[in-house]
């Protein structure tokens, strides 16, 4: 069941900013503020709520009655609850905002002067910045294993790579995170928005897949900032949204890519994924606590993975 707030006006904004928000109140009211006192051109905010079971939807209603706000009975997952607002949107761009978000002076006014002048971009994306003002790295290549052999938190430190280096040019690029992403609304009506698949992660790897196939490009485009606390929602679960992060990938390489791509992937998880066993194994032998809660995560893990067939075709649960 969906219960609406939708003000009505007269003059079609410019960009629908979309915000799909699960137990994080407080922070979704300054996501708001932020956008309120930063944006020039014209906007509509249109908030979802996905069944939280807290008072989100009143603090939104009582402190900016102009939020277009959405209510889900049932937290459907972030894919689907950014889809519940798209049929109300309508703006020229929809731009995708997550809640743990600040967004900074003339930002979202920066990406859509870009979107004005670059025809056949199709997806911008800004700069993200840690709480403490450190960069936070948002841009990646899609897929390859030769790639993932380099692309994971053990080579990072010994080697040094464009995907990891870069965040202070404007460039194309393959995906960026979602906490933040601009896209033309012609284009979502031509393709079609996230795919509801994906619970919660890699929605926004398929979608910029889709864009790019479709023939746009999508840019990274420093000059336009906002800091990202991340994941202060997805963090209440830890355990879930860990194994929920393997699904969703899985679910975008069956998706768009050969069997043998999906099969590679999965070796390499298994493999890395009983590294990291046997490392909080020794760990917790030698009495670390952090370690014995990392061990329990690595071997439910490790379980899954061994039923993966099983596991993917089981509909995702959202946590409670």
């Amino acid at each position: 069941m969906i219960t609406n707030t939708i003000p009505s006006s007269l003059e079609a904004p410019k960009v629908s900013v979309i915000i799909v928000n699960y137990r994080t109140p407080k922070l979704l009211l300054e996501a708001i503020r932020s956008v309120m006192n930063t944006v020039r051109n014209r906007f509509e905010i249109i908030a979802v709520d996905n069944a939280s079971g807290d008072n989100t939807a009143t603090l939104v209603r009582e402190q900016f009655p102009l939020v277009h706000m959405i209510q889900s009975s049932v937290n459907v997952g972030f894919a689907a609850g950014n889809n519940l607002a798209m049929p109300f949107a309508r703006g020229e761009y929809i731009f995708f905002l997550n809640p743990d978000t600040i967004v900074h002076e003339g930002s979202i006014d920066t990406l859509i002067a870009y979107l004005d002048s670059h025809l056949k971009v199709g997806l911008v994306s800004p700069k993200l910045l840690n709480a403490d003002g450190s960069l936070q790295r948002s841009i990646n290549r899609f897929y390859s294993f030769f790639g993932t052999l380099f692309d994971n938190r053990i080579a990072s430190q010994f080697l040094k790579t464009d995907a990891f280096e870069d965040h202070d040019t404007i460039r194309e690029i393959d995906w960026a995170k979602g906490a933040a992403l601009m896209i033309r609304h012609s284009i979502l009506k031509e393709i079609g928005s996230f795919d509801e698949q994906f619970w919660i992660y890699a929605e926004e790897i398929d979608l910029c897949y889709r864009i790019k196939k479709a023939g746009w490009a999508n840019v990274y485009l420093p000059s336009a900032v906002i800091t990202h606390l991340e994941k202060q929602s997805s963090k209440q679960h830890r355990a879930e949204m860990f194994i929920q992060n393997y699904k969703s990938f899985y679910l975008f390489l069956r998706k768009h890519y050969s069997t043998l791509d999906f099969t590679l992937y999965r070796l390499r998880s298994i493999i890395g994924i009983f590294f990291w066993l046997t490392i909080y194994w020794i760990q917790s032998l030698r009495g670390n606590d952090s370690a014995r809660k990392s061990l329990d995560t690595y071997r439910t893990l490790f379980q899954w993975h061994l039923n993966l067939s099983q596991n993917l075709s089981q509909k995702t649960l959202a946590p409670r």
